[in-house]
């Protein structure tokens, strides 16, 4: 049986499995070693709820670290983040797992500032306080899949990224009027200057 066990897996599952040989060999009354069926098959499962584990911690690590690579892994693309987070989430329920923290984690990227748009964090935030005010239930499939609408819609329109332009433009205004302050101000004390000297 054990054997038989050995000659379906993959070549890269036998491989896993080298180290644990000692676990699953066995010497029979003749003398010479063959693979336990039952020894074999207690350590694939042992050594199979180990990487369900470690993968399901890293998958939570992942969905946690998130909201701060919106704007730098994801460019505040929406539908690359969602789609990211959906994958991650569809892991975890592969390994009979769920997270409450997916939703929370998409309302923090779409709340971060700055955003490519503040009408979309600004929708964000307005629909995470009705939720918490028990006016809204929404899942997070429903939030994913209302994300990607409104965002296709901001795209289309050409307001997706505008924000962060219209803060680039209020930024060089803002160092042409410290400037021109300046200038005032230079001026203002140069003429001061020669009027007291004329006077």
């Amino acid at each position: 049986m054990g054997q038989a066990i050995m000659n379906t897996m993959s070549a890269s599952a036998a491989i896993d499995l080298q180290p644990h040989q000692k676990q699953f060999r066995v010497m029979t009354h003749t003398g010479e070693k063959r693979i336990s069926g039952v020894l074999l098959y207690k350590v694939i499962i042992r050594e199979s709820v180990l990487d369900t584990d470690a993968n399901q911690s890293l998958i939570e690590e992942r969905i946690l670290a998130m909201p701060e690579q919106f704007m730098n892994k994801y460019n505040g693309n929406v539908k690359e983040f969602t789609k990211a987070l959906r994958a991650h989430v569809t892991s975890l329920k592969a390994r009979g797992k769920t997270t409450e923290n997916a939703l929370h984690v998409a309302w923090k990227a779409f709340s971060i500032k700055p955003t490519p748009s503040d009408d979309f964090r600004r929708w964000a935030v307005d629909l995470k306080r009705k939720v918490n005010a028990g006016e809204v239930q929404v899942t997070l499939e429903q939030f994913l899949a209302q994300a990607d609408v409104y965002y296709n819609e901001l795209v289309d329109a050409g307001e997706w990224g505008a924000t962060a332009g219209k803060q680039e433009d209020i930024q060089a205004l803002e160092v042409k009027v410290a400037g021109l302050q300046k200038q005032q101000t230079k001026f203002g004390k140069t003429l001061k200057k020669r009027n007291q000297s004329q006077g």
